[in-house]
């Protein structure tokens, strides 16, 4: 269970654990036709290789170290016009696959975003799709509610679901800004985010300057 503060996760602990880490694999680069060239250790690699949704094809930075903001944080995302990075924190439980998957649906909203507001041809399915999902997580969603911060969430931890799981027999409460989804909420979502990301490469592929962001030394 998450706590937001300052726009970075905290973990709720309720009890004082040593943990002993050994060295991680050194720091590599991989990606697949149609998916993200994830820049960091190898743990970080393969968990998203076995995601159930798709990535988008650009780059993202991983680092396995504390927040900057918050040494105690499970994890982050810091959003760039070139490259987003996450940090994921071991010290605070933040190597586990559901704070990665979390951390990589802000990555996913943040390039959608980033699309839109390029004025890319073809974008305008982005907030259309958002809205879609928005209604389908929120009851009563608000005007204005895809830029807040409970949307930004709510996305994150339904993209995290959807990444983590097939399909759902039962609710699934995470306890994260309130967040639950059903059975029902996880195959409208789902499907909705596979789309996205065919119709985010479509619209790229009009303009593959949005997908030429470089590694960074």
């Amino acid at each position: 269970m998450r706590r937001l503060f300052s726009g970075i996760y905290l973990p709720a602990l309720t009890a004082v654990t040593a943990v002993l880490f050994l060295l991680l694999p050194v720091a590599g680069a991989s990606g697949s036709a149609g998916g993200a060239q994830v820049i960091g250790p190898a743990m970080a690699r393969s968990t998203v290789k076995t995601f159930l949704v798709p990535t988008l094809p650009r780059p993202v930075r991983v680092k396995v170290l504390p927040c900057p903001g918050d040494p105690a944080a499970q994890g982050c995302h810091s959003s760039s016009r070139r490259m987003d990075t996450i940090w994921l924190n071991p010290g605070a439980g933040g190597l586990d696959d559901e704070t990665l998957a979390h951390e990589m649906g802000h990555v996913f909203e943040s390039y959608m975003w980033d699309l839109h507001w390029r004025d890319a041809r073809g974008s305008d399915f982005v907030p259309k799709t958002f809205t879609r999902i928005a209604a389908v997580l929120f009851d009563h969603p608000r005007p204005g509610i895809l830029y807040s911060t409970a949307w930004s969430e709510q996305f994150a931890e339904s993209y995290s679901a959807c990444a983590r799981f097939p399909a759902l027999t039962e609710t699934l409460s995470t306890g994260y800004w309130g967040f639950e989804m059903t059975p029902t909420q996880h195959a409208r979502i789902c499907p909705l985010i596979d789309r996205m990301a065919t119709r985010y490469e479509e619209a790229t592929a009009a303009d593959p300057s949005i997908l030429g962001a470089k590694a960074l030394p």
